[in-house]
């Protein structure tokens, strides 16, 4: 097992892009955690299977979750709104 740190870009409940300095080709699967902003005091979420879709030049790429633990569909959905309101409301 490789382990590496990356940046998170276009959650979404169904995947993710991630930039990282670490080389995956596609069909690589991976576990993921992270922890969401502003979500500090909660514990990351956690991806228990995921696939590289594709891509760019080594260090971008797409993934795809096909497991996720139970609840981190609901915070993923919660983050988001939180994107698409604002903090105010």
């Amino acid at each position: 097992m490789v382990a590496g740190e990356g940046v998170l870009l276009d959650l979404s409940v169904r995947g993710c892009r991630i930039s990282s300095d670490r080389s995956v080709t596609r069909g690589t699967e991976l576990q993921l955690r992270f922890v969401l902003p502003g979500h500090d005091q909660e514990s990351p979420v956690e991806v228990e299977r995921a696939v590289v879709q594709w891509t760019r030049e080594g260090i971008e790429f797409g993934v795809e979750f096909l497991q996720l633990a139970v609840e981190a569909p609901e915070r993923i959905r919660r983050f988001a709104r939180t994107l698409e309101t604002g903090p105010s409301h």
